[in-house]
């Protein structure tokens, strides 16, 4: 079996490639920079030099992923899920600085509505626990609005 790990391995490396171009096809930007990953690892193990393609797919995947993200990122924020919208403007920065790119004009002002609601809605907690005399949640909810708040270079609203 040993004799023959070269060869699964271009053959794996071939097959991986394939699919990684059929992920950006699909518009599946994440995907297909994880099997690029994969691609590379099997290129090294048969020894075989990474094709200068997967590099040019790489960047193509970061791309699509920023454009991807920047939508997830919205459909957050539509339903009013401030932590996914965060997470999705994360990978927005990640993807695009891996690339060189500025990140979207959008995106400043999408995270600036994340921290906003992620603000109100722990002031909107806060105000729910006092009403409960849960002193622990206030004072939790009250540190997600100044870490937010700070996040966001914001003022801590009065309210607090």
């Amino acid at each position: 079996m040993e004799k023959y790990a070269g060869v699964i391995s271009v053959v794996l490396f071939e097959s991986k490639l394939s699919e990684a171009k059929e992920a950006l096809k699909e518009g599946r930007g994440t995907d297909a920079s994880g099997i690029l990953n994969v691609v590379e690892l099997y290129s090294k193990r048969a020894e075989v030099p990474v094709p200068g393609e997967v590099e040019d797919l790489r960047h193509n995947a970061y791309e699509l992923s920023v454009n991807n993200k920047i939508t997830e990122a919205r459909e957050a924020l539509d339903n009013r899920d401030y932590s996914d919208a965060l997470g999705a403007l994360a990978g927005v920065e990640v993807y695009a600085k891996r690339i060189g790119i500025p990140t979207p004009p959008e995106f400043e002002s999408m995270k600036n509505e994340a921290y906003n609601m992620a603000i109100d809605l722990n002031l909107k907690s806060a105000f729910e626990a006092k009403n409960d005399n849960n002193y622990a949640d206030i004072e939790s909810s009250i540190n997600f609005v100044e870490m937010y708040a700070k996040k966001g270079s914001m003022d801590i609203p009065q309210k607090c």
